[in-house]
């Protein structure tokens, strides 16, 4: 159950934003599909009290210390 929303913020208080916010990002695999919030590699998390989105890798490819960036995507809502 992939909760990922294709609509624009609309609502009009904090409560509204923070169910539109938990469903307004969603993980891509590298051929491109919607993995929703996770795989068996990574998972995405919302923290609507301190505002921010969490990326864990859950079975990483490299050690940190190897890796030297991180890409991070938005797309704008059609």
């Amino acid at each position: 159950d992939t909760k990922v929303t294709n609509v624009a913020y609309t609502g009009t208080n904090s409560t509204q934003y923070r169910a539109w916010a938990y469903d307004a990002v969603s993980l891509v695999d590298p051929q491109g599909r919607d993995i929703g919030f996770a795989d068996d590699y990574e998972l995405i998390d919302y923290f609507p009290n301190e505002g921010y989105y969490s990326i864990i890798f859950t079975y990483p490819r490299a050690v940190a210390a190897q890796v030297s960036s991180v890409t991070i995507e938005t797309a704008k809502y059609s």
